[in-house]
């Protein structure tokens, strides 16, 4: 077996350095493929301080038809390599230190560089050194000119299918990228379908509940301005704004005499009233675009932070963020909605109660981030859904309020 069979054999075993995916995405890899993918446009740098060895190399190439050029260590190879430096044979001399910084570099640098190495007969410590500071080959000395012509076409090859792996790296990216997009733009027409969807639904609950028309819209953007003043991060916001959305959607399942009753209602009939919370989180619980927690609040919407509430009396932080939150937003609205049997009593009034029902009805922290918001700012999200009210109605629109 001969050094170089030994060699061969040996580099199977060690851990050579290889040009990883992370390597193949540097700068300097792009630049020296992209325009040296083969042997007609790429170089070769021969670096040996030997001016008639690297002239006899030289010459012994270009009759391959390769285009060489050449320098010394001490001309600090590494500033002659360029763009269509495709392949560089470096001559190594005992005890070759400056030698083995130079290929370290050069592989480091410009891991698209195909390097064959160049040293004594004897040199197996050495030949192992270079094939694990990734080094391409090991060429012994002395060397036949069939053998080194072999060598270089084959390192060339490696460094075609490097070009190959490369460009279908970038053009794999790029149409992951592409299909990123396309599935950006999809995920966020589905969700704006889905928010029709809902939106249409809580439509049909306004057509079905003329007395609380708009109801739905409203205590959702005044619970969307509480839950951002208590700095709620936006996936939880869109939870929040789910659920409060969809908080009444139970009352389909409520009878119209019961519903719509203009007298007291029975105990029966309470009874019957006080289920929609279950029959509104039973029928959203399987939808598969909404999460649970929108269900939850569904189901959570009339619990009270003092425990006194339905359908399970719990209590305190027990009821989820987004019910507690909800919980103000709707008595703001019932207070002061307009309903049939009586005009809708002013925003002062409505803080009032609000404030007195802290701790008891509300959670504390909830009451006192509503406190914090300017009137104007509910006036605004009144008036918006009365616009928004009488335009799918066609009918003339009058402002809501601006004052107490």
């Amino acid at each position: 077996m001969t050094l170089t069979d030994s060699i061969s054999t040996m580099a199977r075993f060690l851990p050579i350095t290889p040009i990883s995916s992370a390597q193949s995405l540097v700068p300097p890899l792009e630049k020296h493929l992209v325009r040296g993918a083969d042997e007609e446009s790429g170089r070769v740098l021969i670096v040996d301080d030997d001016t008639d060895a690297r002239a006899w190399l030289s010459d012994l190439l270009a009759a391959e038809g390769y285009r060489c050029d050449g320098a010394s260590e001490s001309q600090d190879p590494l500033n002659c390599i360029n763009e269509l430096t495709a392949l560089v044979i470096l001559d190594l001399h005992s005890p070759a230190m400056y030698g083995m910084e130079l290929l370290r570099r050069i592989t480091m640098e410009h891991p698209g560089i195909a390097v064959l190495v160049v040293g004594g007969q004897g040199d197996v410590a050495v030949a192992v050194r270079a094939m694990r500071l990734g080094a391409y080959d090991f060429v012994p000395r002395p060397f036949y000119p069939d053998d080194l012509i072999l060598r270089v076409q084959r390192a060339f090859a490696w460094r075609r299918l490097i070009v190959r792996n490369h460009l279908y790296q970038h053009e794999l990216e790029s149409a992951i990228e592409l299909q990123r997009e396309a599935l950006t733009l999809a995920l966020g027409e589905l969700r704006r379908t889905y928010q029709a969807t809902l939106e249409a639904l809580t439509g049909a609950l306004d057509l079905r509940d003329k007395e609380t028309e708009g109801h739905s819209r409203r205590v959702t953007e005044y619970s969307t301005v509480l839950a951002r003043a208590m700095n709620v991060d936006d996936d939880a916001l869109d939870v929040i704004r789910q659920g409060a959305l969809l908080h009444d959607v139970g009352k389909i399942g409520i009878p119209d005499s019961v519903l719509h009753k203009p007298g007291p209602l029975t105990t029966e009939e309470w009874a019957l009233i006080r289920k929609h919370p279950q029959i509104g989180y039973d029928l959203l619980k399987g939808i598969g675009f909404l999460s649970e927690a929108v269900s939850t609040i569904v189901l959570r919407h009339h619990e009270r932070y003092d425990g006194t509430g339905y359908p399970d009396g719990l209590r305190g932080n027990d009821i989820p963020w987004g019910a507690r939150i909800f919980a103000v937003s709707d008595t703001l609205d019932a207070i002061t909605a307009d309903r049939v049997y009586r005009k809708g009593r002013s925003l002062a009034v409505a803080r009032a109660e609000i404030s007195r029902l802290s701790g008891k009805q509300f959670d504390p922290k909830v009451v006192e981030a509503f406190m914090s918001i300017p009137d104007q700012t509910w006036y605004t999200i009144q008036n918006a859904v009365a616009i928004l009210c009488s335009r799918m109605q066609g009918v003339n629109y009058a402002h809501y309020r601006s004052h107490d």
